[in-house]
């Protein structure tokens, strides 16, 4: 699902920056942001990381006061910013520190599937209409794309798909 990018902001709509990572996550938490009226504008970042397949599932971004983050409990082990703290931290750094907050814009980051299960984020995000066949969560995926089937975020979705009773759209390598 892609954001596309405007060029005037509709005065009647809440524009968000949604970091996109590409993953199955990130993708839902888009669709949740649209579905709950915000015109969507879409941040994905180059930082090295393994896996290139997920920013080839991304699009672009432009500013907002709202930003949409699809922290998630299942990957706080791995992810110490995927912890509500974190999340509230970094909000109350950007409303101190940005000049758009300095000047009265209050920022909001929202994680609305912060406590969700794997398999209730998918059940929400397959009733909003994504599309995760086009998708990346894999940390080894190929150049293709195709999913290694193996890592910790290949297991993680998978069970999620079993536990919401959908079929796993996932293009795997093997």
């Amino acid at each position: 699902m892609r954001c596309q990018a405007v060029s005037a902001i509709d005065s009647s709509m809440k524009s968000a920056v949604i970091l996109l990572s590409g993953g199955l996550d990130s993708a839902t938490v888009l669709a949740m942001a649209r579905s709950d009226g915000f015109t969507c504008h879409t941040l994905s970042l180059d930082y090295g990381q393994r896996h290139r397949s997920e920013l080839d599932a991304a699009a672009e971004t432009m500013g907002a006061n709202d930003i949409f983050f699809g922290a998630n409990a299942v990957d706080y082990s791995g992810y110490p910013d995927c912890r509500p703290e974190y999340v509230a931290a970094y909000e109350a750094m950007a409303n101190r520190s940005t000049k758009a907050a300095v000047e009265g814009a209050h920022m909001t980051i929202h994680t609305p599937i912060i406590l969700l299960s794997k398999g209730d984020i998918i059940l929400r995000g397959h009733a909003l209409g994504v599309d995760y066949a086009r998708t990346v969560s894999c940390y080894q995926a190929d150049e293709q794309g195709h999913a290694c089937g193996v890592c910790d975020a290949c297991r993680i979705r998978r069970t999620g798909f079993v536990a919401a009773g959908i079929a796993d759209p996932t293009r795997y390598a093997v």
